[in-house]
Protein backbone atom coordinates (compact mmCIF):
# COMPACT_ATOMS: atom_id res chain seq x y z
CA UNK A 1 0.00 0.00 0.00
CA UNK A 2 2.82 2.39 0.80
CA UNK A 3 4.43 1.75 -2.58
CA UNK A 4 1.25 2.73 -4.43
CA UNK A 5 1.53 6.20 -2.89
CA UNK A 6 5.34 6.36 -3.24
CA UNK A 7 5.86 6.30 0.53
CA UNK A 8 8.62 3.72 0.80
CA UNK A 9 12.25 4.44 1.70
CA UNK A 10 13.16 3.69 -1.92
CA UNK A 11 10.93 6.58 -3.04
CA UNK A 12 12.61 9.14 -0.78
CA UNK A 13 14.87 11.58 -2.59
CA UNK A 14 18.58 11.36 -1.80
CA UNK A 15 19.36 14.41 0.32
CA UNK A 16 22.88 15.01 1.57
CA UNK A 17 23.62 18.06 3.70
CA UNK A 18 27.01 17.22 5.18
CA UNK A 19 29.05 19.71 3.19
CA UNK A 20 28.54 22.63 0.85
CA UNK A 21 29.31 20.38 -2.11
CA UNK A 22 26.70 17.85 -0.94
CA UNK A 23 24.09 20.58 -0.47
CA UNK A 24 24.76 21.90 -3.97
CA UNK A 25 24.62 18.38 -5.41
CA UNK A 26 21.32 17.76 -3.64
CA UNK A 27 19.88 21.03 -4.94
CA UNK A 28 20.90 20.06 -8.47
CA UNK A 29 18.51 17.08 -8.45
CA UNK A 30 15.95 17.96 -5.75
CA UNK A 31 14.14 21.24 -6.31
CA UNK A 32 13.13 22.88 -2.99
CA UNK A 33 9.65 23.75 -4.29
CA UNK A 34 9.07 20.15 -5.44
CA UNK A 35 10.26 18.87 -2.06
CA UNK A 36 7.92 21.28 -0.26
CA UNK A 37 5.00 20.06 -2.39
CA UNK A 38 5.90 16.45 -1.66
CA UNK A 39 6.06 17.10 2.09
CA UNK A 40 2.71 18.90 2.00
CA UNK A 41 1.13 15.89 0.27
CA UNK A 42 2.40 13.33 2.79
CA UNK A 43 -0.55 13.64 5.16
CA UNK A 44 -3.16 12.95 2.49
CA UNK A 45 -1.08 10.11 1.05
CA UNK A 46 -0.85 8.41 4.44
CA UNK A 47 -4.59 8.99 4.94
CA UNK A 48 -5.24 7.20 1.64
CA UNK A 49 -3.08 4.28 2.75
CA UNK A 50 -4.97 4.10 6.05
CA UNK A 51 -8.30 3.98 4.24
CA UNK A 52 -7.09 1.22 1.91
CA UNK A 53 -5.63 -0.78 4.79
CA UNK A 54 -8.88 -0.52 6.72
CA UNK A 55 -10.85 -1.66 3.69
CA UNK A 56 -8.51 -4.62 3.19
CA UNK A 57 -8.87 -5.69 6.81
CA UNK A 58 -12.62 -5.13 6.96
CA UNK A 59 -14.06 -5.41 3.43
CA UNK A 60 -17.56 -4.34 4.49
CA UNK A 61 -16.35 -1.12 6.08
CA UNK A 62 -18.03 2.14 5.09
CA UNK A 63 -16.29 5.46 4.94
CA UNK A 64 -18.42 8.19 6.46
CA UNK A 65 -17.40 11.80 6.06
CA UNK A 66 -18.63 13.80 9.01
CA UNK A 67 -20.24 17.16 8.30
CA UNK A 68 -17.99 20.20 8.20
CA UNK A 69 -19.19 23.54 9.36
CA UNK A 70 -18.19 26.68 11.17
CA UNK A 71 -19.15 26.71 14.83
CA UNK A 72 -19.48 29.89 16.82
CA UNK A 73 -21.30 28.77 19.95
CA UNK A 74 -21.95 25.85 22.28
CA UNK A 75 -25.30 25.38 20.52
CA UNK A 76 -23.48 25.05 17.19
CA UNK A 77 -21.26 22.36 18.71
CA UNK A 78 -24.25 20.48 20.10
CA UNK A 79 -26.06 20.67 16.75
CA UNK A 80 -22.98 19.37 14.93
CA UNK A 81 -22.55 16.54 17.43
CA UNK A 82 -26.17 15.50 17.02
CA UNK A 83 -25.92 15.56 13.21
CA UNK A 84 -22.67 13.55 13.28
CA UNK A 85 -24.14 11.10 15.79
CA UNK A 86 -27.17 10.54 13.57
CA UNK A 87 -25.07 10.06 10.43
CA UNK A 88 -22.93 7.47 12.21
CA UNK A 89 -25.96 5.66 13.63
CA UNK A 90 -27.58 5.54 10.20
CA UNK A 91 -24.39 4.22 8.61
CA UNK A 92 -23.90 1.58 11.32
CA UNK A 93 -27.17 0.00 10.24
CA UNK A 94 -25.30 -1.10 7.09
CA UNK A 95 -22.09 -2.33 8.72
CA UNK A 96 -18.84 -1.13 10.29
CA UNK A 97 -17.88 2.53 9.91
CA UNK A 98 -14.65 4.49 9.69
CA UNK A 99 -14.28 8.25 9.36
CA UNK A 100 -11.42 9.41 7.15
Amino acid sequence: LLATKRLTAADAPAISLGSTAEVLDTLSHVRPDALADRIAALSSRFDDVLVKAAAAMEPEIQFVELPRRTMKSEDDIEAWLEDARQELRDALQNGPVITP
